[in-house]
């Protein structure tokens, strides 16, 4: 089934790369991911998603909420990532779909394998 390109579509993008953008910064520079960032990622995700698709985008959207908070919160609770990031990965899972934080998370942490993997062998 093939999607086809709303105005609705353009601007979750946008939002997305938005958010996404400024918390890379934030996060590099002063290591924080900002509650005001994360926070207007999720209530927009809500919003553009309800507009779009009705009840449907509505629930899509509650249900990939919940799905990422049961999920990434033992991820928290394990000491193995940050708050910031749990709502970053939350706002994601609204604006898109929760798969795509998933997919998002599998290949963050192969990319964070490799660059641990070459500090280690520049270290040595």
């Amino acid at each position: 089934m093939t999607e086809t390109v709303t105005i609705w579509n353009v601007l979750i993008y946008l939002v997305l790369f938005a958010i996404l953008t400024i918390s890379i910064y934030t996060d590099w520079r002063y290591h924080k991911i900002y509650n005001k960032v994360t926070y207007i990622g999720i209530l927009l995700g809500f919003i553009l998603n309800s507009i779009q698709y009705g009840m449907d985008g509505f629930l899509s959207c509650c249900f990939s909420l919940t799905l990422a908070l049961v999920f990434f919160l033992i991820f928290y609770l394990a000491h193995m990532i940050g708050g910031g990031d749990v709502k970053l990965i939350l706002a994601i899972a609204v604006l898109m779909n929760v798969f795509y934080a998933f997919a998002g998370l599998i290949i963050s942490s192969i990319l964070a394998a490799i660059y641990g993997v070459f500090l280690w062998m520049r270290t040595k």
